[in-house]
């Protein structure tokens, strides 16, 4: 079920975020045990909006430099870019309710993040 989650890094991390569309960053860690629980519902969010929505996972020890430009102060942390820009940020893990709420609002504020 991963293969249509990315891992991303300080090298890849702008020029994937920045392509068209609506992109997920999942920021989480090794020790962090609400992230386990969220990495699975990230899972579930990839494939019930495949086609619409592209989503990365960020292992806050392998990209610094983003942790510190988004200020990622907690994991699990979920950003939400539509076109490239930075739209939307959750800090914590309350349930993937909140995740799928996000995202259908952001699909209907901006249409153009659900065109590919």
């Amino acid at each position: 079920m991963l293969s249509n989650i990315l891992s991303l890094n300080d090298s890849c991390f702008e020029r994937e975020v920045s392509r068209a569309g609506l992109f997920i960053v999942y920021f989480w860690s090794p020790s962090c045990a609400p992230c386990k629980v969220a990495s699975a519902c990230v899972e579930r969010v990839a494939e019930k909006f495949s086609g619409l929505l592209s989503v990365g996972k960020a292992n806050v020890l392998e990209c610094p430099r983003m942790v510190e430009k988004y200020s990622v102060l907690a994991v699990p942390t979920f950003l939400f870019f539509a076109n490239g820009v930075l739209v939307e940020r959750i800090v914590g893990f309350s349930g993937e309710g909140r995740i799928l709420d996000t995202v259908r609002e952001i699909l209907l504020k901006c249409p153009v993040a659900s065109t590919f």
